[in-house]
């Protein structure tokens, strides 16, 4: 069972921040153990394939956050690694 620390709790790799009481906000979430590998885009494997790991990290930011602030930073953090 995990417990909120310093008002955010760990969810399904979603970060909830309930700092506020009127919005809380939701921003990915990744563990500490986290080291950004993927598959380098020039290995030998399907250009699909490559592709849609990079559709699938925007749509997920674009789909867990819901501030501005937060889709940014996340889409920050996408770009570096």
């Amino acid at each position: 069972m995990e417990k909120e620390v310093n008002n955010t709790l760990p969810f399904l790799d979603i970060e909830i921040n309930n700092s506020n009481a009127i919005l809380t906000k939701t921003t990915v979430f990744r563990k500490k153990t986290f080291v950004g590998l993927f598959t380098n885009f020039l290995s030998f494997s399907p250009k699909i394939y490559k592709t849609g790991l990079v559709k699938t990290l925007i749509d997920r930011v674009n789909r867990i956050n819901n501030t501005c602030v937060g889709f940014h930073q996340n889409m920050k953090n996408v770009k570096n690694i």
